[in-house]
This record gives C-alpha cells, structure tokens and sequence, in this order.
C-alpha cells in the first residue's frame, strides 16, 4: 500500500518550525521538529495542530538551544496538557544542568526561557505525561534507527556526535570560517555545535533536516559517496542556519545522489545578518538543486520556480511536491 509522508515548513521569519506527517494503519500521525513563536506570540505549529484536530503527537525534537527553534514549545506543551493531546517523546541535544545552559551564550530572556521549557519537559516526564531523552548520533545504540512506520519510514539523528558535544562544552569558535562580511552572531553561535541533522528515509529516498548544524558537521558526515547514510537518493535538503555561508559546505550537497531540481528549503525572515547568503544560494543552483524560503526575498526570487513547474518536477519514481511560495509554508509531500 502506497503512502504519503509530508513535511512542512512553517513560515515563522527567522526561526524554525517544522512538521512531519503520515498515516499509519490509516491513523493521522505528527511529529514536530523545533517550534518558533512569531510576531505577536503566535505559534504557528499550535495552531496547525487545533485545525488538525490532532489529538496525539508522537514526538517534539528541539534541534538545539536557540531560542528561534525553541520559543514556541513551552506553550505548544502548556497546550497539550490541558486539553489534553497525548505526547509519546520529547528528545533534545541538551543536558539539564546550568552549565549547558551558560553555554548555549543565550541572551538572559532566552536563558530564562530555556530553562523554563527544560523544567516543563522534566515534570512532564516525571509524570509520564511524556519520555524525555537526549539526544547524541549514536543515541540508539545498535538500534540506530528510530521508527516512523515499521519496516518503511525512519528517522535517525546524524548529529550532533561526541565530536560536537566536545566542541561545545570546550567552547570552541562556531565560525571559524566566518565571512568579514556576516555578522558572526558571537553572543549565542557556540549552541550550533549540537544541533540536530535529522535523516528520514525509507527504501529508496531519504531527506536531511540540518537546523543550525556547522559546516564541520557536513565534512564529518563525509564526501564519500559510499557513505553509508546516503546509499540512496536525496529528495529534500535543508539549508544549515537559514543559508549563512558560515554553515556551507558546497562538496557535500554536490556528491549527494538526487534528481536535478532537488528542492532545498530555507527557513528565514527579516533578519540583520544577511540570512539566505547569495553565495549559498549560488552554490545550490549550480548543484542542480531548487532553493525556496519561507519568505519571499529580493535575492533569490529570480530562481524561485512556481507551483506549477515544481509538482511537474521528477524527483524520483514515487516522490512528489507541493508548494506554496508567497510568504507562507512550503510544503514537500513524497510516497513511501
């Protein structure tokens, strides 16, 4: 039996909110990836989730301590809980204690609401309301595949490693390529060493979700083309850190099996520090890769390919897209 597996990013400026959904056994199923408040407190994933009517959700992922991926959540939980919507796991790439979250180089709000949301997360899972479990690329063992669907659809974390972990609590530089030109985002970038790269897959596709993940992460992850993680055919990228070239790592995407026109999605709004870089933009284009954001910019939009063009686009033999391109969500629908 054919099914669909749809990835939504949600547009919420400069931040990340991502969500994943599929079918099992006929059932609707949600997983979330980060969650960022917008303009006015409103949080966009809560509010696809009241429309939905969902009423249980099988994870939240907070891919790193930033407070554009993790504004949204202490609320969207706030919610679960007292309608109630049944939440099975909360994984995140943090510890609980305040030295990681001195680390993180959060403004004081930010720290503040960090630590919020870990307490949150911590009575929730001392009340089995949910399971709470860190988060590292080797968290699962011998088992290192978390399952969506049995036997057809995966999720497994590609990173942070111990590698990164032991960047981060040293505090070393995050950009140490960093361009003259960019703002290097020095009060809070060291966080970015433990964000999450997120592979879903089935048999014969797999797609990457990087959040802030470094451009040494992408070199760890390799340039082998017989890695084992990428032995199939990539049908979705996202750009690392809302297309800062201090995240690009151009080799890595071009050695990537895929079709042309492979869409690549950039989470980003307004921002000050020059998020999507024209470089990164370039770099994906002469790859053969399709670029779209969140938000229509000045930039890109002379690459930007309408709905029409891109749900006409192969991009395997059971892959599909949707797409919304004008300020709203992007949408990436694909069979498995």
């Amino acid at each position: 039996m054919v099914e669909k597996v749809k990835i939504t990013f949600k547009n919420v400026g400069q931040g990340d909110s991502i969500i994943i959904e599929w079918k099992e056994e006929n059932i609707p199923k949600i997983g979330i990836v980060d969650c960022n408040l917008t303009t006015g407190n409103n949080n966009p994933v809560k509010e696809h989730i009241i429309s939905h009517e969902y009423t249980e959700i099988d994870f939240m992922i907070l891919s790193h301590p930033h407070f554009d991926h993790f504004s949204g959540f202490y609320s969207l939980l706030e919610y679960c809980v007292n309608k109630p919507i049944k939440v099975n796991h909360f994984l995140y790439s943090s510890r609980n204690d305040a030295e990681y979250i001195n680390d993180a180089h959060l403004t004081s709000n930010g720290k503040t609401e960090l630590k919020k949301l870990i307490r949150l997360v911590y009575k929730l899972d001392q009340s089995k309301f949910l399971e709470a479990s860190h988060i590292n690329s080797t968290s699962f063992g011998a088992n290192p595949a978390y399952s969506l669907i049995s036997k057809r659809l995966f999720l497994q974390f590609l990173a942070p490693s111990f590698k990164e972990f032991t960047s981060f609590i040293k505090m070393e530089p995050f950009f140490k390529y960093a361009n003259p030109d960019e703002d290097i985002e020095s009060l809070d970038g060291n966080a970015n060493w433990i964000s999450t790269v997120i592979k879903i897959y089935s048999n014969d596709w797999y797609l990457l979700l990087t959040s802030d993940a470094s451009r040494d992460v992408l070199q760890r992850l390799g340039v082998d083309k017989t890695n084992q993680y990428f032995n199939s055919s990539l049908v979705l990228g996202q750009a690392p850190h809302h297309g800062s070239e201090n995240n690009s790592y151009p080799v890595f995407w071009k050695l990537r099996t895929k079709a042309n026109g492979t869409p690549i999605a950039i989470s980003v709004g307004a921002n000050s520090y020059g998020h999507p870089s024209i470089n990164v933009i370039d770099s994906f284009t002469k790859n053969n890769f399709e670029v779209f954001t969140t938000a229509p910019m000045s930039k890109t939009s002379s690459i930007m390919t309408n709905k029409a063009n891109l749900e006409s686009m192969l991009l395997g033999t059971s892959s599909s897209v949707i797409l919304n391109n004008s300020g709203q969500d992007l949408v990436f629908e694909f069979e498995y």
